[in-house]
């Protein structure tokens, strides 16, 4: 009976140290997603300082309103597209909560045997 009860339990802990690589993994790859994110946000922005600093030039020099129209509709593109990633931003990061609370959870149960 002892025999079969070590069994059990070898059983049981190769089942929760699946579970937690499982975790550990989910949570790698929604932190990734996170930092890709953040990136993708930095250059959107760093983007829309350049035009806006182009555009300011612009309005020194006197360009024609043309060519300032076109700057502005580029900077209302930018906004969304940095509005629309920090909304995925903020998204990914509930996401990366949940995983780490998974993956402590896991962590424990496998510690708990």
């Amino acid at each position: 009976m002892p025999g079969t009860f070590t069994f059990r339990s070898e059983i049981l802990l190769r089942i929760r140290r699946r579970r937690e690589s499982a975790a550990r993994q989910r949570f790698s790859c929604t932190a990734n997603d996170v930092q890709a994110i953040g990136g993708r946000i930095d250059k959107l922005r760093q983007a829309y300082r350049m035009h806006n600093q182009a555009l300011r030039q612009m309005l020194q020099d006197g360009a024609d309103a043309m060519n300032m129209r076109l700057y502005e509709q580029c900077l209302t593109e930018l906004q969304k597209s940095i509005e629309n990633e920090s909304r995925r931003l903020g998204t990914a990061r509930k996401a990366l909560s949940h995983c780490r609370v998974k993956l402590i959870e896991a962590i424990r149960q496998r510690k708990g045997l």
